[in-house]
Parts: structure tokens; sequence; C-alpha cells
């Protein structure tokens, strides 16, 4: 009995208490950090995701913006070039 009165003495003395608390928090705060870095990872991967989708999206605007396409939309729907007064441009291209 006597062997067991002194672990809980050493259990329930402050120093041995602090460390516990201490080690505990350095667990759940580094359970946090892991938690945040693949949230941020999470994010990065949705960044680039959607920096190829507005990358292909510009190369399909070029593509359909192209002269030879559009002429040739013009054929197609029976239309005639326009004349230089004709030709307005709208919107503010930000490349």
């Amino acid at each position: 009995m006597k062997r067991n009165n002194e672990f809980f003495k050493y259990l329930t003395s402050p120093i041995a208490v602090m460390i516990f608390f201490i080690s505990l928090m350095l667990v759940f705060f580094r359970m946090k950090s892991i938690d945040q870095d693949l949230k941020l990872n999470a994010l990065n991967q949705e960044i680039g995701r959607s920096t190829n989708i507005n990358k292909d999206l510009k190369v399909r605007k070029a593509n359909l913006l192209n002269t030879n396409n559009l002429n040739s939309y013009a054929v197609k729907y029976k239309m005639s070039s326009p004349k230089p007064n004709q030709i307005i441009i709208i919107g503010n291209d930000q490349n």
C-alpha cells in the first residue's frame, strides 16, 4: 500500500500537474496546426484548379475571337464583313 501512496503523491505535486497540462497543450496545438495545414493545402489545390480553368477559358476566348474563326462564322450564317465604322469593341479586357 505504501508504494501506491507514493505514486499518488507524485501525481498531485504541482510540478507534475504543470508538466501534464503543458504536454497536453502541446499535443492540442500540434493537432490544431496539422488541421490548419490540411485546410491550407485544400485551399491551395482549389486555387490551382481555378487558375487552370481560368487559363483554359482565356485560350478558348482567344480561339473564339480569332479573325479566321469569326470569318468562318460570318460565312456560315451568311453575314457580310463589317465596315470599319461598324466595329465596336465592348468590354474591358484585363489579361
